[in-house]
């Protein structure tokens, strides 16, 4: 189980004050411990995501707002913030939707045994996804400093990325690479000569 030091900032989308009380004793009788700030509307949401939670719970239908735009206003913001959408009814295309649009987890408000795992996942999700970018950017700086012309290709044979020596060797930029073939770069003949 998570335990911060310092008890989670949680952003709650919710209009119902009961729905909102459960949620925070089962968070409490959980083992978590949060601070939390609710709000009902988009421009309520849009000014409690300034303060930079550090998790979202947010119900899927309300009355002037919706789980579904709640996400969509955090993605589009490009905050890495776990996001676990609570629903008293949706159906199984809506979660799906849910999911695929960058949701950490979704839960059914009468089945809430599983919100503990929910915010575990999310938290590790959101651990491996931070490894992964610094783990990227190792690699990114090993080889763009790589004193010989280096490149990285797709099972197609596209251009993901080539190192300054790469295209210095070349006499190209990027742009003319990246996304493309050794016969869109090099035209046929020359290219029939890398293999």
């Amino acid at each position: 189980m998570l335990s911060p030091a310092r008890p989670l900032r949680a952003l709650l989308v919710e209009d119902q004050d009961g729905d909102a009380e459960l949620l925070m004793a089962l968070l409490g009788s959980a083992g978590h411990a949060f601070s939390w700030t609710r709000v009902q509307t988009e421009a309520d949401y849009r000014a409690a995501l300034g303060a930079r939670p550090d998790i979202v719970f947010s119900d899927y239908h309300l009355p002037r707002f919706s789980g579904l735009r709640a996400l969509q206003i955090l993605r589009e913001g490009e905050l890495d913030i776990p996001f676990i959408l609570i629903s008293g009814a949706i159906t199984e295309p809506e979660a799906i939707e849910v999911i695929r649009l960058g949701a950490d987890d979704f839960l059914l408000k009468d089945r809430l045994g599983r919100i503990s795992a929910a915010i575990d996942g999310a938290f590790e999700r959101r651990r491996l996804r931070d490894r992964a970018l610094r783990n990227e950017a190792r690699l990114q700086a090993f080889l763009d400093n790589t004193p010989s012309p280096t490149f990285i290709k797709d099972t197609e044979g596209r251009y993901l990325h080539v190192n300054p020596r790469f295209l210095q060797a070349f006499g190209i930029d990027a742009a003319a690479v990246i996304g493309r073939t050794d016969t869109e770069v090099f035209g046929a003949e020359q290219a029939a000569a890398f293999t």
